[in-house]
């Protein structure tokens, strides 16, 4: 088998026998992307998930039915993990360029609507019996 990046896989004819093998195209070329964002804590959860669906109608290859349907999947350490599913149907043509238009479509909606994007920050707690010694240069003067 060639896959797209050019690398072959040799699959011996026992594990096609044994294991089980996933044919995204076997019977239909429709398959669904599951596109994973993440937000700030800070930002509109409400109008983020809704500006993700409409990110993705902009997008011709994403098909109107079933329609795209953003979802919350989780609480990270550095965002609010949420999660646009799209159904293609033309998955012979491949999904990077569709993946690479929705997604941004999303980053330009979420720039032109204040919706954060994050990364990651820690915090630094300095106790006050602490050996360590810290001193700060204000440049500004």
């Amino acid at each position: 088998m060639l896959t797209r990046d050019g690398k072959e896989y040799l699959i011996p004819n026992e594990l096609l026998i044994t294991n089980q093998v996933i044919n995204w195209t076997f019977s239909d070329n429709q398959v669904r992307l599951r596109l994973p964002v993440g937000v700030t804590y800070e930002s509109d959860l409400r109008l983020a998930l809704e500006l993700m669906e409409k990110a993705a109608e902009k997008c011709p290859r994403v098909m109107k039915d079933p329609e795209p349907a953003a979802r919350i999947i989780g609480f990270g350490d550095s965002s609010v993990d949420l999660e646009l599913r799209v159904w293609i149907r033309d998955s012979d043509k491949g999904i990077g360029g569709v993946r690479h238009d929705v997604l941004l479509a999303i980053w330009d909606s979420f720039h032109e609507n204040g919706v954060g994007m994050p990364f990651p920050q820690r915090d630094v707690l300095l106790k006050q019996d602490s050996e360590l010694k810290v001193t700060l240069d204000d440049k500004r003067r």
